[in-house]
């Protein structure tokens, strides 16, 4: 079983380098740790899992929660996002606020391209771990699509948080994002060849 927590990336699942997680900016953020333990003690996972990866963590300046709460817990743990050169032979690039002003279509194309991939490679990186109890940390937005990707590899799935500190579009904000995404949760994802 999967069980996925769909948060805020910057909001919630990792604070910077140069603070320690008690500081008064970080409350979100010990909310979120605390999401995890109590999630921890209810459904008691073999393994904790993100969709994050050392390389985009160490060039931001930013800490994971979750592999904090693993450590402390004595819970394994994996980060599952491709890294640089894996995004590189991948053919995908990202990230998606370089989309802004490129319009629908090639939000659209990115979202219809890259999700998969990106996606699958995450279920690829939990191996046969997949079967197990595993505590899956992505994106608030990947919520819909990597349960339905699990789905139909008849991997249960159980959405314990929607999206936590993350907040909805504004209106005025990445329409052409909004537009992009709510017609891929409308229609769905191609299955990656």
């Amino acid at each position: 079983m999967v069980l996925l927590i769909a948060c805020d990336h910057f909001a919630a699942q990792t604070f910077s380098a140069d603070t320690e997680l008690n500081d008064p900016l970080n409350t979100k953020r010990r909310e979120f740790r605390e999401l995890l333990l109590k999630s921890i003690d209810q459904f008691d996972p073999t393994l904790i899992a993100e969709e994050h990866h050392p390389e985009i963590l160490e060039k931001r300046n930013r800490r994971s929660i979750a592999i904090e709460v693993a450590s402390e817990t004595n819970i394994r743990h994996r980060f599952c996002e491709p890294s640089f050169k894996d995004k590189e032979e991948l053919g995908i690039n990202g990230p998606q606020s370089e989309l802004v002003d490129k319009g629908r279509q090639a939000t659209y194309n990115y979202f219809l391209r890259e999700w998969p991939i990106r996606e699958e490679f995450w279920i690829d990186q939990l191996g046969e771990d997949i079967h197990q109890r595993v505590l899956f940390v992505c994106g608030a937005h990947h919520r819909e699509t990597l349960r339905r990707r699990l789905e139909r590899r008849k991997i249960e799935v159980k959405i314990i948080e929607k999206r936590f500190g993350a907040s909805k579009f504004p209106k005025s904000d990445f329409p052409a994002y909004k537009a992009a995404y709510r017609e891929l949760r409308r229609n769905g994802f191609m299955p990656v060849s």
